[in-house]
């Protein structure tokens, strides 16, 4: 019994070791994958640049390393970092004010200070290692802080860093934070990313607008940051600060409106006009003063796009909608297929409503000597959808309810082929009768069957099927082939189904089929002549009943 127990004690204690390690490897993997989102990655300081730095335009600050060569008799080599109050140290030469200026001037100012030390020597200077810079991340971030940053970052790369811009997943992490215990200032906002404000440390503001960047690839919305900036991201309002834009642009939707926006930026935004864009006209509606009714500005977008654009870019307002025109009838392609007994099928190019049948047929090499003229089919995809009245009438009506003639146009009606064309190959190639010459469309399509060598009997026949064609026969020669009548044929009513039209026919003896031709041989009707008898001998005794009461009534 103690063994017993003892187990059963060593089996539990395994168990809940095994939960405890379950639960910290969740726990584990969920801080890890919160991590990955909210805190700053591990970032390499190398000289990881976009291009090469241009000495006009980059300022030294403190931190940034320089290497100073001279070059003459006795070569010598110093490297020196510039100060934090803006000053370089070469040794015998002292010190150097290179705080606010440019790479170009510093190299200027280095060799001639050197060169009062030094006689008949070159002076080469040379920015060997990037400074890092603090840079304050504020607003609409995952995690808002200071973060190190080189002195070529743009004010992207430093959002990134701070966990990037919020978006619509907060809840998600806020929630994951607090089971973790882990402490995130994420904002329950989405954040803009056109208006982004950077306060330098001289006291001057400059904007950022990184959609902007992100879909046009212009650098100067994403400028480089400078030692102290404060970068603010601001909270996106989307009651009103949108624009739309819509029509004839490669990606129609609505942007966040930034203040000084123009036409041209939210066409930019939208990925640039389409190739069918209507450059003549396009439309701006826009709200009046009392914020409920519009009125629509009409623009001339030749003139935004020209040299002069500047004057006609036209200023937007916050809910702000764009309208541009596609150009009607923009680079349409008109095409036809022809399919079957012709020397070169395939699809052929036309001008619609001018392009001939016979035209399109001598394009692919005429028909070939199998070819089935009488049997020659066209579909019209691109057709006019003719409504029938009457026969959307009777299709919602029951068959037994049907007259004769409406039970008869029914029956045809529901054999016709949707877009079939009126054509015939045989007037129009054999008889060069124009009469039946047909324009075409887009989208036609034009079927040349091989001529068929056979007539099909189907049917209530001993032996049914494929029966060789022989044009001087009638259909009994077809069915005799076929085996003849079984017990249950209904003889008399044998019909010819036409392969062209479909149409059923009554055949005339001595009447040849033509090739293709179906004989069809229905099914005699199942009848109860002893039921009808009983029927028959009933309705005589009600009659013989009826006469005699007259009879009696009378006398």
């Amino acid at each position: 019994m103690q063994n017993r127990l003892l187990r059963t004690e060593i089996i539990f204690s395994f168990l809940w070791l095994f939960l405890l390690a379950a639960t910290g490897f969740a726990q584990e993997s969920l801080e890890a994958g919160f991590k990955a989102r909210f805190l700053p990655p591990a970032v390499d300081f190398g000289q990881a640049l976009e291009s090469s730095i241009d000495p006009e335009t980059y300022v030294l600050g403190p931190g940034d390393m320089l290497q100073v060569d001279l070059w003459g008799e006795m070569p010598a080599s110093f490297q020196t970092i510039v100060t934090p109050e803006g000053t370089l140290l070469l040794p015998t030469v002292g010190k150097i004010e290179v705080g606010g200026l440019t790479l170009s001037k510093v190299k200027e100012v280095v060799k001639k200070k050197v060169l009062r030390q030094y006689r008949n020597v070159d002076v080469t200077t040379t920015l060997i290692k990037l400074r890092n810079v603090r840079i304050s991340v504020t607003g609409a971030v995952y995690r808002p802080g200071v973060y190190v940053a080189t002195s070529t970052d743009r004010v992207s790369e430093v959002i990134e860093r701070a966990g990037g811009f919020t978006g619509v997943e907060e809840a998600k992490w806020r929630a994951l934070s607090s089971d973790l215990g882990l402490q995130s200032s994420v904002a329950m906002t989405e954040a803009s990313k056109r208006r982004i404000r950077i306060l330098h440390s001289d006291g001057s503001i400059s904007y950022a607008d990184i959609l902007k960047y992100m879909l046009t690839g212009d650098l100067t919305y994403n400028p480089v940051v400078r030692d102290g900036d404060v970068i603010y991201v601001p909270v996106r309002e989307d009651n009103i600060n949108l624009c739309g834009i819509f029509g004839a642009v490669r990606a129609p939707g609505y942007f966040e409106y930034a203040p000084g926006d123009r036409l041209t930026d939210l066409i930019a935004l939208a990925h640039g006009l389409t190739m069918d864009a209507d450059s003549l006209m396009a439309e701006i509606v826009r709200f009046g003063p009392d914020q409920v009714s519009t009125f629509t500005v009409p623009v001339d977008l030749s003139l935004v796009f020209s040299p002069e654009s500047q004057i006609h870019d036209i200023p937007l307002m916050p809910d702000d909608r764009v309208y541009i025109r596609f150009k009607p009838h923009f680079h349409e392609k008109h095409q036809v297929t022809i399919v079957g007994e012709v020397r070169f099928p395939g699809t052929y190019a036309i001008e619609e409503d001018q392009t001939c049948l016979s035209e399109i047929i001598e394009m692919a090499g005429g028909v070939t000597s199998e070819a089935s003229l009488a049997e020659a089919e066209m579909f019209r995809v691109a057709r006019e959808e003719v409504v029938d009245p009457e026969f959307e009438r009777l299709k919602g009506m029951e068959i037994s309810d049907m007259s004769d003639s409406e039970y008869e146009y029914f029956k045809i009606k529901s054999l016709e082929r949707p877009g079939k064309v009126s054509i015939n190959l045989s007037g129009l190639l054999e008889h060069r009768d124009e009469t039946y010459e047909v324009l075409l469309r887009d989208g036609d399509d034009i079927r040349i069957p091989k001529l068929s060598k056979v007539v099909k009997v189907t049917g209530h026949v001993n032996n049914p099927g494929l029966i060789p064609y022989d044009p001087e026969w009638d259909y009994h020669y077809y069915i005799e082939k076929a085996g003849g009548f079984t017990s249950k044929a209904r003889i008399g009513k044998v019909r010819i189904i036409k392969r062209a039209s479909g149409e059923r026919l009554k055949p005339q003896k001595g009447r040849p089929l033509e090739a293709g031709d179906t004989v069809w041989v229905p099914e005699k009707p199942d009848r109860d002549y002893w039921g009808f008898f009983k029927e028959t001998l009933a309705f005589v005794g009600n009659l013989a009943t009826v006469y005699l009461v007259i009879q009696q009534a009378t006398k």
